[in-house]
């Protein structure tokens, strides 16, 4: 392989897919290489499975983290106690949209649904009442346009 897995700052265009987070409390990139730090992902011996490191519980509760469709990841500092609306509007601020983060498909606060355990969450509803729990990493941001599709949305960018 050509890679360079130490240098990932330079990857293929065609790797470079599914690479990709954003810190909306900073509004910036989460560098690849620093990923697994910020999202908890390191796999160490403190749970061991049949003699092989796992992944740790996470320990961060009070940053939640979003994928969207396109394998995109979006961290940002919340409550359970937060209304959806609210949470929506300051990720939307923070970078996660076409204007400040090119390859992301929201051009408009409305069109993030934000979906947790098969439930599409309602804006004046908190997370808490869709039984989202503190430092919550696998909420959906899905676009509007994708949710009641019977199958998944089209190659993205």
């Amino acid at each position: 392989s050509d890679v360079d897995w130490n240098n990932l700052k330079h990857l293929p265009a065609g790797l470079k897919r599914g690479y990709g987070a954003w810190d909306c409390d900073a509004n910036a990139l989460i560098p690849p290489e620093r990923e697994c730090y910020v999202f908890e992902e390191i796999p160490n011996m403190d749970y061991p499975w049949e003699g092989m490191p796992t992944v740790p519980p996470h320990k961060d509760r009070e940053n939640l983290s979003f994928f969207t469709e396109y394998d995109k990841r979006f961290k940002i500092k919340a409550s359970p106690d937060e209304d959806v609306a609210d949470v929506k509007k300051r990720m939307f601020d923070g970078g996660m949209n076409a204007k400040q983060n090119p390859g992301t498909q929201f051009e408009a606060l409305e069109d993030i649904v934000l979906w947790y355990a098969g439930q599409v969450m309602k804006d004046g509803h908190r997370l808490s009442e869709y039984r989202v729990p503190p430092g919550c990493k696998c909420i959906m941001a899905k676009h509007r346009k994708w949710i009641g599709l019977d199958k998944p949305p089209p190659e993205g960018p």
